[in-house]
């Protein structure tokens, strides 16, 4: 299903996030830069439930992360300057059917900091 397409600009070390919607599912590709979206299932009865997931996009990594509803997600600008996201989602976006948190919320267990791996 198509809802609408719409980019969003990040600079390089800003958090965006978290944020999970209703009913839209989320499809997100990075065209320029390079960005680190993290997803969590909080879904109850999900097979993921509990789980974060980090995917990193960009030049090295041309791909689609496609985000079901009711998902928790952000992503952090990892470009030099700035990057951009592009968002095919399934629905056009209805504020309403969103929930919003910060990005230090406790309720997910993830530091948007520096890791050394």
């Amino acid at each position: 299903k198509f809802g609408e397409i719409y980019f969003s600009t990040i600079y390089e070390g800003v958090v965006k996030g978290w944020h999970k919607h209703e009913a839209m599912g989320l499809n997100y590709t990075c065209i320029y830069g390079r960005v680190k979206v993290v997803v969590y299932d909080d879904r109850e009865g999900s097979s993921t439930h509990g789980n974060l997931h980090e995917i990193f996009l960009g030049p090295d990594n041309y791909s689609l992360a496609i985000i079901p509803p009711m998902v928790w997600n952000g992503f952090k600008g990892m470009g030099h300057d700035f990057s951009i996201i592009a968002n095919c989602s399934t629905h056009v976006h209805d504020s309403s059917r969103s929930v919003r948190l910060a990005p230090d919320d406790k309720l997910i267990p993830y530091n948007w900091g520096r890791k050394n791996y």
